[in-house]
């Protein structure tokens, strides 16, 4: 039997074999205890990293929930702001157009003083006179265009405030816009969890956004919008107290000036009418003494004609006597009777042509007078139409009530509701007791002027009536010292007193 062929390998004893046993059991029992230690420290971490990423998801999202929270409270502080501002753009737009308004109502009053004025430069003569008509039309008109200057200005100054309030606006509302998208945003990232499906990984998550800014940037700024939305509407609430103050002014101001004026308008025409009813008497006197003067002149000349035949008598006789012959050509007392005659008749003749010539001398000067009494007349009757015509003319200025016009043009009865209440809780009251306490006084002077006026205007009549009576005494007696000096006759200084009578009763009628 052939021996078999063996494959040549390495042969280990029972001992190596023993050892190779137990080095592997040793290294596997480490190995075992290595992944042990391992596992257990895995499951450590795998513990902790769950529980920190648990605690770091609702930390973050208690985060924000809290910024969420401040941005609702920003977002609707803000929003208040918001309708606080559009609230006062509103009632300061009303306040602007009542001012506004205002101005333009001031047009009417400013043409019906203008045209008084104009209808008064009509008046001719010594009635083109300075009186207190004029001069309170002038201040009227001063009034008129200072109340329209101040009110142009509250205007300009509330289109000034309209236009801040309104860049305040907009500034709000791109900071509400802005903290709108922040809100739905972080909303958002508040509803995100693990098993979204819109989740992925980022690169560079860690990176800060150009402009980004720290908390107490993002606060201020919020507070800073507030801040300056709250003073804008404050400077507004101020600006509107003080175009209703203007309003409530300028109202009173023209309403105290036109009272004024309407009392010196009707002051004038009681001067005017008495002063032409004077004139009218005086008219009709100086007619009469016209017409009796008249008879007297003709008397005159009837007495001066009536002397020619007996002066022809005289004459022929003296002339005829001239023709006596001789020795009968005696001067005896039918001769010097002759002679007498004719000169007590040259005489009378002579004293009747220089009574005759002051009487139509005295005739001229009441024409003239009469004259100058009809167009003075004429004058006064022309200015007074022409004040009744402007009276006539200022009916269009009493439309209201001056309580009227200040409630229609400060707008207390419909307009700034809220802005009254708000400024009642913000302490601001204090000017409508102001507003009431100046509307109250204004009325109380008002009524004041009134009374003040009708005293003193019937205590111009009794004075107009009390210059009548005097007038009226003073031109019986120039009548008597008229009547008088015709009863004298001849005597020269009658003439001369005639003259002075008339010269006084021109110059009573130029002081009337």
């Amino acid at each position: 039997m052939s021996s078999k062929q063996q494959k040549p390998t390495t042969r280990y004893t029972v001992t190596d074999w023993h050892t190779s046993n137990m080095v592997i059991s040793k290294s596997g029992e480490k190995e075992r205890d290595q992944s042990r230690e391992i596992r257990q420290v895995s499951r450590l971490v795998r513990n902790e990293t769950d529980v920190n990423t648990e605690w770091e998801q609702k930390e973050n999202a208690i985060k924000l929930s809290q910024r969420v929270a401040e941005i609702e409270y920003w977002k609707n502080t803000l929003e208040k702001c918001l309708r606080e501002i559009d609230t006062e753009i509103s009632v300061l737009s009303e306040a602007k157009d009542v001012t506004e308004a205002a101005t333009e109502a001031k047009t009417v009053p400013l043409d019906v003083a203008v045209e008084c004025v104009t209808l008064r430069e009509s008046r001719q003569g010594v009635d083109i006179v300075n009186d207190g008509v004029e001069e309170q039309l002038e201040r009227e008109i001063r009034v008129i265009e200072q109340g329209k200057n101040q009110l142009q200005q509250r205007a300009l100054e509330a289109f000034e405030k309209l236009c801040q309030l309104q860049e305040r606006r907009q500034q709000l509302v791109l900071d509400l816009q802005d903290k709108n998208v922040a809100h739905v945003i972080d909303l958002q990232q508040l509803s995100l969890s693990d098993m979204s499906a819109n989740i992925s990984l980022k690169p560079d998550p860690r990176r800060v956004p150009k402009g980004s800014v720290v908390p107490e940037g993002w606060t201020s700024f919020s507070n800073d919008n507030k801040q300056s939305v709250e003073a804008a509407i404050r400077s507004s609430v101020a600006l509107r107290e003080a175009v209703q103050i203007t309003l409530n002014q300028t109202a009173i101001q023209l309403e105290s000036q036109q009272s004024a004026t309407d009392f010196a308008f009707r002051q004038r025409i009681h001067e005017m009418t008495i002063a032409k009813t004077e004139l009218e008497w005086l008219k009709e006197k100086t007619e009469a003494e016209i017409s009796q003067m008249e008879k007297d002149i003709d008397d005159l000349e009837m007495a001066l004609r009536a002397k020619t035949n007996p002066l022809k008598l005289a004459h022929t006789r003296l002339e005829n006597r001239t023709f006596r012959p001789n020795m009968e050509l005696c001067r005896d007392e039918v001769q010097h009777g002759l002679i007498a005659e004719v000169e007590k008749l040259e005489s009378t003749m002579q004293s009747l042509q220089r009574q005759l010539e002051q009487a139509k001398c005295a005739l001229s000067c009441l024409q003239n007078t009469l004259y100058t009494i009809s167009a003075d007349l004429g004058n006064k009757s022309t200015a007074l139409s022409l004040d009744k015509q402007c009276m006539e003319t200022r009916k269009r200025l009493s439309a209201a009530t001056s309580t009227d016009k200040n409630l229609i043009l400060t707008g207390i009865e419909s307009k700034n509701r809220y802005s009254s209440e708000r400024d009642r809780k913000e302490g601001t009251g204090i000017y409508d007791t102001m507003f009431n306490s100046t509307i109250a006084s204004a009325k109380e002077t008002m009524g004041i002027s009134n009374s003040a006026s009708t005293n003193t205007l019937s205590l111009g009549s009794r004075q107009g009536s009390l210059l009548s009576r005097r007038q009226t005494s003073g031109a019986a007696q120039q009548v008597l010292d008229v009547s008088s000096m015709k009863s004298v006759g001849s005597d020269a200084t009658n003439g001369k007193t005639l003259k002075g009578t008339m010269a006084n009763r021109e110059k009573s009628v130029l002081f009337a």
